[in-house]
Order: C-alpha cells, then sequence, then structure tokens
C-alpha cells in the first residue's frame, strides 16, 4: 500500500482499537507494513491511556513493560532469598538502604517481610536484589509450571524465547525479567479489550523490541 493508504488504515485503528484485527486483515498489509503498524499503535496506545490519567498500577500497562507491576513469571521466592542474602552477608537494613540508593523506597521491616512472604516484590526490583546480592534472578524466583492460561500457545512458540532473549540483552536484565516484562505487554492488549492472536502478539512484541533496538544502536 502506498503512504496515504498506509497513513487511512492507521487513523482507522487508532480510532477503532477493538476492531483491529479484522481492519489489519481486510488491509492486506504485508509482514514489514505490519511491523510498522505494531510499533505506532504501541505508541497510540500510551499516548491514549496518558490522557486517561494514571491506571491503578496493576492495570497500568506501561508499569507493567517496565518491571514494575508483580507478576508470577518473575515471582520472589522467599526462602531462595532468605538464603541469598545470608550467603552475601548483608543484613536486611543494608539492602534496604542499597535499594533505596536505586530508587526503590522499602524498609528495613519490608526487606525481613520478603523472607516469608514476597507476593508484592514486582520484576525490576527481583533484579534489583539479585544484581546488590550478586547472584543470578533464576536463583531468587520461585519455579513454574507449565503455563496455562490463553498466553500458553505464545509462550510456547520459539520465536518468543528469541524476541525474550532480545529484550534481555538491549533492557541489560535476566531473561526471567525480561520474559516478566513482556507477558505483561502481552496482558495489556487484553486491557484494551483485545482478543489475542498468536501471530499478532508475536508481531507486537518483536515490533516493540525492534524500536528500542533501533533507538540504542542510534
Amino acid at each position: 500500500m502506498n503512504e496515504d493508504e498506509f497513513d487511512r488504515l492507521l487513523a482507522e485503528l487508532v480510532a477503532h482499537p477493538n476492531d483491529r484485527r479484522t481492519l489489519v486483515r481486510e488491509s492486506g498489509a504485508n509482514a514489514e507494513e505490519m511491523a510498522r503498524l505494531d510499533a505506532l499503535m504501541f505508541t497510540a496506545d500510551a499516548a491514549w491511556l496518558a490522557t486517561q490519567g494514571a491506571p491503578p498500577l496493576d492495570e497500568d500497562p506501561v508499569a507493567a513493560l517496565l518491571g514494575l507491576v508483580p507478576d508470577k513469571e518473575c515471582s520472589l521466592d522467599p526462602r531462595s532469598f532468605a538464603r541469598a542474602r545470608q550467603r552475601a552477608r548483608i543484613a536486611p537494613s543494608a539492602l534496604a538502604q542499597r535499594l533505596k540508593l536505586r530508587g526503590w523506597d522499602h524498609s528495613t521491616a519490608d526487606v525481613v517481610r520478603w523472607q516469608s512472604s514476597a507476593t508484592d516484590v514486582p520484576p525490576a526490583l527481583v533484579q534489583a536484589i539479585a544484581d546488590e546480592l550478586a547472584v543470578a534472578v533464576d536463583a531468587l524466583i520461585q519455579p513454574l509450571g507449565a503455563a496455562t492460561d490463553r498466553f500458553e500457545a505464545i509462550r510456547e512458540a520459539p520465536a518468543f524465547k528469541d524476541i525474550v532473549a532480545r529484550w534481555a540483552q538491549v533492557r541489560h536484565i535476566a531473561f526471567a525479567v525480561a520474559r516478566a516484562e513482556l507477558d505483561s505487554r502481552m496482558a495489556a492488549t487484553v486491557y484494551r479489550g483485545q482478543v489475542p492472536d498468536t501471530d499478532q502478539v508475536l508481531s507486537a512484541l518483536d515490533a516493540l523490541v525492534r524500536t528500542v533496538e533501533d533507538e540504542r544502536e542510534h
């Protein structure tokens, strides 16, 4: 399609978010055009959310993408955390202070509590804790069984693992944290009322990662 047709399609997608699958399918857009549309729609969604005021943190797809929302894909395991902290010989008060220097406002009492209950610790904080304790994120998180929700087919796709690996590299974070962040991005599509389609979701995630990769290169 030419640029005018592309612009008209983009305007339709912005105006009718719940009809995007049908509009894209009927447009006959090729793979390159789909990638451009996905990247632009991510920006459009973020702008739309900004005009609505700040949603609750657990419903904010931008916060989720940054790893600021607790996620079962990267959940801190209390016992593993306690062992790692003790091996590192870092007192709860010292760890709390180190995290504050990273911008995390948590008290000594919070650090102590995480040794028995850590359901409120988001992936980005798990990454910070791992960095301070000098351990891998995988050594701190709870093991997960096979995914059973609506995104199972996407998570099992080889392309998803490749996208996660690229996201981890470009964000300089652990694979588990990257996986949790992109998992939250998938949930954000449902937040806007869209039904997830494996190919479209993978294409959108690929476009997102490619956009950030291009920004870092330039």
